[in-house]
C-alpha cells in the first residue's frame, strides 16, 4: 500500500516532528500572548503618566485645556478624538482621581 520508504520508523519520526512543531506553535502563541500582555500593561502606565503630566500643565498654566485639546487633535484628526472629546474625557478622569 505505501512505499517501502514509510516505514514505522519514518512514521515515528514524522509523528515527533509533528509533535515537536505543534509545541513550537503553542510556545510561539504564548510568547506572542505574553508580548501583548507586558505592552498592554506598558501602554496603561504611559496613559496615566501622561495624564498626571497634562494634569501638572494645565494646573501650573503652562497650557488650558483648549490650547492642550487643540495640539492634540492637530496631530493626527483621525486618530485622536475631537478636543471637545478630549475636554470630557479629562474632566471624566479628574472626577474619578478625587
Amino acid at each position: 500500500m505505501f512505499h517501502d520508504f514509510f516505514t514505522a520508523t519514518e512514521f515515528n519520526r514524522l509523528d515527533r516532528q509533528r509533535r515537536r512543531d505543534s509545541r513550537n506553535e503553542r510556545n510561539r502563541q504564548s510568547d506572542v500572548d505574553s508580548n501583548i500582555a507586558h505592552l498592554t500593561e506598558e501602554l496603561e502606565k504611559t496613559k496615566r503618566i501622561l495624564s498626571v503630566i497634562t494634569e501638572i500643565c494645565i494646573r501650573k498654566g503652562v497650557c488650558s485645556e483648549e490650547e492642550l485639546a487643540e495640539g492634540i487633535a492637530a496631530l493626527q484628526p483621525d486618530e485622536f478624538e475631537s478636543p471637545e472629546e478630549f475636554l470630557a474625557n479629562l474632566e471624566a478622569t479628574d472626577d474619578r482621581q478625587v
